[in-house]
């Protein structure tokens, strides 16, 4: 009878553990939330924790502070490598302490450890004790079939929720794939608008430059011209003559490349507005994948698929994220907070 008590067990502390977590999220989302990985009222890790913790820790009753401290380990270790493996199975983060106090990658935190030491400390203390000669009272047959049905209940629930979750990811790949064509799609035209502004602008600076050039040389030429002349005239008025002519081509110059070095300063804060822009664009473009033709009927029908279902998980996991399918999933969430067609035309 001992695997048939073990599975009441896991149960009543699953229900426990549902319980809990259902009222605290509720509470801060100001709504009834369906906490757990299942659709049945329960969360396993905590029927697994607590059967664990009380395996291991039931000799040590008495000891508060060690039990305390003990249960905290084993707990967070339990929930630390449970995240890793959902990750690992799903590609997908299901829970996330980074905004907490001292939490280790996300996965768990102090204030978990915490609540966990105290859960571990009551139910061994007192709890389990209570629990444990309860169910000694339920007669033998009422036990395995009670055992049986929940077996094959939350069986059928795993089942049907892994399931699903597989083929969610066989739909995000697919919108994933859209969202990236569109993404290099949006990417290529920002680029070429990035492109054929740089290539003006550089074309423009060039042909300034060139007849910038051109004016200087021809002004030097035709001073040349004039200063050979001049020599033969009297050494005091040639000199007059040389200092008025360096004058004015100082002042020549000095105009020239003033205005030379301020449309080139001028082109380069065009330039910068106009990469700004461009940058901009490829943003404005990505936010109107929804109106793109990427966003085909197919999508729509991938993104209402199993609505219900998808739902569920996206509540009772607020801080989901997908570790390859992010937009996806990002797409998808926006789509199953929007209320369905026929309740739009009902409002």
């Amino acid at each position: 009878m001992l695997m048939v008590n073990l599975v009441l067990w896991l149960v009543l502390y699953s229900a426990v553990g549902w319980i809990y977590e259902t009222i605290y999220h509720s509470i801060l989302e100001k709504r009834l939330v369906n906490r757990g990985f299942l659709n049945g009222p329960i969360i396993p890790i905590y029927g697994i924790g607590a059967v664990t913790v009380h395996y291991a820790l039931n000799g040590i009753r008495g000891n508060l502070l060690f039990l305390f401290l003990a249960g905290a380990v084993l707990a967070c270790t339990l929930e630390y490598f449970t995240a890793v493996l959902l990750e690992t199975l799903f590609d997908m983060k299901w829970w996330d302490y980074s905004t907490y106090k001292f939490n280790l990658q996300g996965r768990i935190c102090l204030l978990g450890a915490v609540v966990f030491g105290l859960f571990s400390l009551v139910m061994v203390e007192w709890v389990h004790p209570i629990v444990k000669v309860w169910t000694e009272t339920i007669p033998a047959g009422w036990r395995i079939a009670f055992a049986l049905f929940f077996v094959a209940a939350v069986g059928t629930d795993t089942v049907v929720t892994v399931i699903h979750i597989l083929r969610m990811n066989g739909r995000l790949r697919e919108i994933q794939e859209a969202f990236d064509r569109f993404s290099d799609y949006a990417a290529g035209r920002a680029s070429g608008l990035r492109d054929s502004i740089v290539n003006g602008v550089r074309e423009t600076t060039s042909d300034i430059r060139e007849t910038t050039g051109v004016m200087r040389d021809s002004f030097m030429n035709n001073i040349r011209e004039k200063t050979s002349g001049l020599r033969e005239t009297t050494g005091e008025m040639r000199d007059a003559l040389m200092n008025n002519v360096r004058v004015k081509a100082g002042g020549f110059r000095e105009a020239t490349g003033g205005m030379r070095d301020s449309f080139v300063n001028g082109m380069r804060e065009k330039t910068s507005s106009l990469l700004v822009s461009a940058d901009s664009l490829l943003e404005s473009l990505l936010e109107r994948f929804e109106r793109s033709e990427f966003f085909s009927d197919r999508i729509r029908s991938l993104l209402a698929i199993s609505r219900k279902q998808s739902l569920r998980l996206s509540r009772a996991f607020p801080h989901l994220r997908h570790r390859r399918y992010g937009s996806a999933w990002a797409e998808m969430k926006s789509h199953l907070q929007e209320p369905k067609d026929e309740e739009k035309l009902e409002s």
